[in-house]
């Protein structure tokens, strides 16, 4: 079944980023509806980044080694899960009233340059996966949660499902 999915990695890479593109025209749509408190645009900007950096990675084989390309592929990750963060630090704030404010970012950030001086670039990408997307990833999912209670026709299902995804 491994040596199954790994020669499969492209098709599940492609359909991957695909569904993150559709996520993004999704937020971006429920961005225009009047009276959702939720920042759309935040989680929109995450998705349409990230399903670009999955669908770079797709081709970076064909495009060859380029220090350009791995540099812009890692910033579009590290951009989005900056994007994914603050969508579940918006959306806690605007739920709650109150979250914490820019300089969380300052110690995410040096844990993940600890990354980076450890492991060089890759290291760096990787300590922000865990350090930003990780939990950027968290409170999206608390957000979305949150969200569901206040619903109570159709969205809410949706939305705690999407908070269990």
């Amino acid at each position: 079944m491994t040596e199954f999915l790994l020669s499969q990695q492209d098709y599940i890479t492609f359909f991957y980023g695909t569904a993150l593109i559709i996520l993004s025209a999704a937020c971006f749509v429920m961005r225009r509806r009047e009276g959702d408190p939720l920042p759309w645009s935040y989680l929109g900007t995450f998705a349409l980044l990230h399903g670009c950096h999955e669908w770079l990675e797709i081709f970076a084989p064909f495009l060859g080694k380029s220090l350009f390309l791995e540099i812009f592929r890692s910033s579009l990750a590290l951009t989005s899960f900056f994007f994914l963060f603050e969508f579940g630090r918006r959306g806690i704030s605007q739920d709650k009233g109150k979250a914490p404010g820019w300089w969380l970012y300052i110690p995410l950030f040096f844990l993940s340059a600890l990354g980076g001086l450890v492991a060089g670039w890759e290291g760096f990408i990787d300590a922000s996966r865990y350090a930003i997307g990780f939990p950027g990833g968290l409170l999206s999912a608390t957000v979305l949660l949150l969200a569901s209670r206040r619903y109570t026709a159709l969205p809410r299902p949706l939305l705690f499902a999407a908070s269990l995804i």
